[in-house]
C-alpha cells in the first residue's frame, strides 16, 4: 500500500516539474530516496546536420540517503548518435544525500537530418526510466547556393545578344519556397532583351537544382574586360523565415580579335627582281589588339634581304599599319609566308599564319603593263637592219630581173656580204688601222 502511495505521489510531482524526474537506484519512483535529473543547455544552438553538439545535465540527490551506481545512457536513434570516441554512458558510483553533479554528452547529428525539433532520449539505470529532451536542428546559411554560372557564348560580345545561365541548388534538408532571383544590371553596360531580370521559383526541394536564364545584350561600345553583376536571392524556409543572399557574378565581355593581312604594293615584277614588298595589317574587329608583330618567314620562291620581323605595336579597331620587306624573287610563283602575333585586351596571346600571293609577270607583260620600260638590244637592231637590207635588195633586183627567185637569191648574197664585211671589220689588222682611217676621213671632210 505504501509503495502504491509513493508511486501516485511521484506522478503528481513529475507533472509539476517539467524539467526534472526523480528515481531511486533500483528504478522505483519514491519520495524519500530520489534524484532530480535536468538538462541545462546544449551548444551550439541550433545544431546543424553533419555537425556535433555538447549537452549538459544536472543530477541532484533529493532523497533522504546516499545513492550508489546511478547510470545515465544515450539512446542512439536517428538522427542522433554518440560522437565517435566518446562514451555513451555516465555512471556515478555514489551520490551523497543533497549532492549535485553536472555532466555532459557529446552527440553527432546525422548528415541527413532535416530542419525540425528532434528528441534526444536518455535512459536512467538501463531503461528503468527515461527522459526525452528537445533538440532544434537547423541547416547552415546560406541554404540556397549558386553552383555554376555560364554564358552563351562563352565570351559576351559587344552589341550581340547573349545569355547568362545561373544554376541554383537547395543545400538545405528542407524545402525552400517563394524564391526570387534578381540579376541587377541597372548600373551596368548590359540591358535585358525580351525578358525580365527577376525570376521566381515556387519551391525547391532538398538537393534539387534549378536553372535560371537571363537574356541580355552588351553595349556596342563597351570595353573588353571582366564585369561584375550583383545577384540577389530572397526565399523562405519551412518555418517561414525570410532568407537573403547577396552575391556577385562575373562575366567577360570580349569580342574575338579579327586581323587581316593584305598585299598592298610591290616593287618586284619579274623573276630575279629584288625590291620592296608592302603588306597592310588591318584590325577589322571591335576590340583593340596589343603588341602586334608581323614576320616574313623564309621560302624557296624568294630571299629575304631585310629584317624578317617588324613590331607594329597596338592597333585600334578599324585601323591599319603597313610593313615593308625587301626580297629577291626566285620563281614565277611567289607566295609570302606571313605570320602575326598579338594579344587582346585580356592579355591572351593569338597567332595567325597566312600566305599572300605576289603577282609576278613575264618581261613582256611587265613592259606592257607599264611596270618596266623596254630595253634596247643591239642584236635586235642588227637583225632588223639586215632584214631591211634584204627586203631592199630583193625589191631592187626584182625591178631589174622581174623574176622573184633570182631577185631573192641576189638579195640574200648581198645581205651575206654585209654580214661578212661587218665581221671582217673587227679583224686585228683593220682595228690597228682604224685610227688612221678616221683621221683621213676627217681631213677629207674638210
Amino acid at each position: 500500500m505504501k509503495t502504491i502511495f509513493n508511486i501516485i505521489f511521484l506522478f503528481i510531482l513529475v507533472a509539476g516539474l517539467a524539467s526534472a524526474i526523480e528515481v531511486n537506484t533500483t528504478g522505483n519512483l519514491i519520495g524519500s530516496n530520489s534524484i532530480v535529473f535536468q538538462s541545462l543547455r546544449y551548444n551550439p544552438y541550433p545544431v546543424t546536420p553533419g555537425d556535433y553538439f555538447e549537452i549538459w545535465f544536472r543530477v541532484i540527490n533529493n532523497g533522504n540517503s546516499d545513492l550508489s551506481n546511478v547510470k545515465f545512457s544515450i539512446t542512439e536513434t536517428f538522427p542522433f548518435s554518440v560522437y565517435p570516441g566518446e562514451s555513451k554512458e555516465q555512471t556515478f558510483s555514489s551520490l551523497a544525500k543533497g549532492a549535485e553533479v553536472n555532466f555532459k554528452f557529446k552527440i553527432k547529428v546525422d548528415d541527413k537530418a532535416v530542419e525540425k525539433d528532434e528528441s534526444l532520449k536518455v535512459l536512467v539505470n538501463d531503461g528503468q526510466t527515461s527522459r526525452e529532451f528537445p533538440i532544434t536542428i537547423r541547416s547552415r546559411s546560406p541554404t540556397l547556393s549558386i553552383i555554376s554560372v555560364s554564358t552563351q557564348p562563352e565570351r559576351i560580345q559587344q552589341g550581340e545578344k547573349s545569355k547568362i545561365i545561373i544554376k541554383l541548388k537547395n543545400d538545405a534538408s528542407t524545402i525552400m519556397r517563394n524564391i526570387n532571383a534578381k540579376l541587377d544590371i541597372s548600373s551596368t553596360i548590359f540591358s535585358p532583351v525580351y525578358s525580365v531580370t527577376e525570376k521566381n521559383i515556387r519551391t525547391l526541394s532538398p538537393g534539387e537544382e534549378a536553372t535560371l536564364e537571363y537574356d541580355i545584350i552588351a553595349d556596342p561600345d563597351a570595353d573588353s574586360k571582366p564585369y561584375n553583376i550583383p545577384f540577389k536571392l530572397t526565399y523562405y524556409d519551412v518555418l517561414d523565415n525570410k532568407l537573403t543572399s547577396n552575391e556577385t557574378i562575373g562575366v567577360i565581355v570580349e569580342s574575338m580579335p579579327k586581323i587581316e593581312i593584305l598585299f598592298e604594293e610591290s616593287k618586284v615584277y619579274t623573276k630575279g627582281d629584288n625590291g620592296d614588298i608592302i603588306v597592310s595589317v588591318s584590325n577589322v574587329g571591335p576590340t583593340k589588339v596589343k603588341f602586334l608583330t608581323i614576320e616574313l618567314n623564309p621560302a624557296k620562291s624568294y630571299d629575304i634581304l631585310t629584317a624578317s620581323k617588324i613590331y607594329l605595336g597596338d592597333l585600334e579597331p578599324d585601323d591599319f599599319q603597313t610593313a615593308t620587306f625587301k626580297i629577291k624573287t626566285n620563281s614565277k610563283d611567289v607566295n609570302l609566308n606571313m605570320s602575326i602575333n598579338y594579344k587582346n585586351s585580356l592579355n591572351e596571346e593569338f597567332n595567325k599564319n597566312t600566305n599572300i600571293k605576289v603577282p609576278i609577270f613575264s618581261s613582256s607583260e611587265a613592259v606592257s603593263y607599264g611596270f618596266k620600260t623596254a630595253k634596247t638590244n643591239i642584236f635586235s637592231i642588227i637583225f632588223y637592219f639586215l632584214a631591211l637590207m634584204f627586203v631592199y635588195y630583193a625589191y631592187k633586183e626584182y625591178r631589174i630581173h622581174k623574176e622573184l627567185p633570182i631577185s631573192l637569191k641576189i638579195a640574200l648574197k648581198r645581205t651575206l656580204r654585209i654580214i661578212i664585211r661587218f665581221i671582217g671589220f673587227f679583224r686585228p689588222s683593220n682595228l690597228r688601222s682604224l685610227p688612221y682611217r678616221i683621221r683621213r676621213w676627217m681631213r677629207d671632210d674638210k
